[in-house]
């Protein structure tokens, strides 16, 4: 487990390794994507030594820096931010927030069935802050073409599909057997 940074230079076709910022602790499957006017922003994963705790923090790549991001549930105040791993997050341009979903919560495989809604913010220090909402009324099916299977997968990987305003999920797999992959693709909305 690393906690390293690269950036792929599409010109060279060749990584680089960068540096600066406070560096996030080393994780492994964590989620990241990018925002447009923030940067890559990831989230959770699991902690070294591996796979035993699960991570709930957030943190923004600018370009030249790592940056933390604080993050508290809205409209649940006694709730923590979920610990999560293995989950998706794709950017919805309509909603003005991150989709984060699936995953599990904990090392014991322990499926996420929630969907949260994630807007950022900086505060007037400068600082990115994060408010994390729970959605509801998301209703999901197969999509034209895919095996009827209308179930949204742990560790299915997700992007969002800004002309049909869906966010769409492809494969993932058996918390229980790992080893078991599934080759849906699910629509929600």
């Amino acid at each position: 487990m690393l906690d390293d940074t690269y950036v792929f230079d599409a010109n060279t076709t060749s990584w680089k390794q960068v540096a600066g910022g406070l560096t996030p602790p080393a994780r492994t499957s964590a989620a990241a994507t990018f925002v447009p006017g923030v940067g890559v922003v990831m989230s959770g994963g699991w902690g070294n030594p591996c796979c035993v705790t699960t991570l709930n923090d957030v943190h923004v790549w600018n370009g030249t820096g790592w940056a933390p991001v604080a993050s508290t549930v809205i409209g649940d105040p006694l709730r923590a931010v979920p610990t999560l791993a293995n989950h998706s997050m794709a950017w919805d341009a309509d909603r003005n927030a991150l989709i984060v979903t699936g995953g599990f919560l904990t090392s014991w495989h322990t499926p996420n069935a929630e969907t949260w809604y994630v807007t950022l913010a900086k505060s007037a220090a400068g600082t990115w802050q994060a408010g994390w909402s729970l959605a509801s009324g998301i209703g999901c099916q197969a999509a034209a073409g895919s095996p009827p299977d209308a179930v949204v997968h742990q560790g299915a990987m997700m992007a969002f599909d800004a002309v049909a305003g869906k966010q769409v999920f492809f494969g993932g797999e058996d918390p229980d057997d790992v080893f078991l992959a599934y080759g849906n693709t699910v629509e929600c909305q």
